[in-house]
């Protein structure tokens, strides 16, 4: 019985150092206290291994955006006035399983809020959109197309809709 129980702990200690024993998992985008303004356009990520997915966004109240759908790991979002306040928000993920059963816990993204958008301010705006940066070989001006090789950035790109 000793020998079997050695034999256990002998495969399983290997087997758990290989194994993470912390898996970080949520938002990566919205990060840190955010505020839009009204009209930008908003690639909300996240990197949560869940097959299935109900998006929320919440400020006073949980507003579903999106329920019972195979995960994308992305949702783009337009910044509107209509619920939401200047902070205080957050989008919420409910993980649930294959069969869309819930499958704890959910996560909450970080504060962000929508300002209104007044006439002196810049035009409405796309974040965390890759963009293709055109290789040294094309010159910007020219009207070939950017080839697949080109080197992805994280710069926002203009909205223009």
């Amino acid at each position: 019985m000793a020998l079997k129980s050695t034999l256990k702990s002998l495969i399983c200690l290997p087997l758990l150092a290989l194994a993470p024993l912390v898996r970080a998992e949520g938002f990566t985008y919205p990060v840190g206290d955010t505020i839009f303004i009204e009209g930008d356009l908003v690639n909300v990520t996240w990197d949560i291994v869940s097959p299935r997915i109900s998006l929320y966004e919440s400020c006073a109240e949980a507003i579903p955006l999106e329920v019972n759908i195979t995960n994308p790991y992305s949702y783009i979002w337009n910044a509107t006035r209509k619920n939401y306040h200047e902070s205080g928000c957050v989008f919420e993920i409910e993980q649930l399983g294959v069969n869309g059963l819930e499958n704890p816990p959910n996560v909450t993204s970080d504060l962000f809020g929508v300002s209104k958008r007044y006439p002196d301010d810049p035009a409405p705006t796309s974040y965390n959109f890759w963009t293709p940066t055109p290789s040294p070989s094309v010159p910007p001006s020219s009207s070939t197309p950017v080839s697949s090789s080109a080197v992805p950035s994280r710069t926002p790109v203009a909205f223009r809709g």
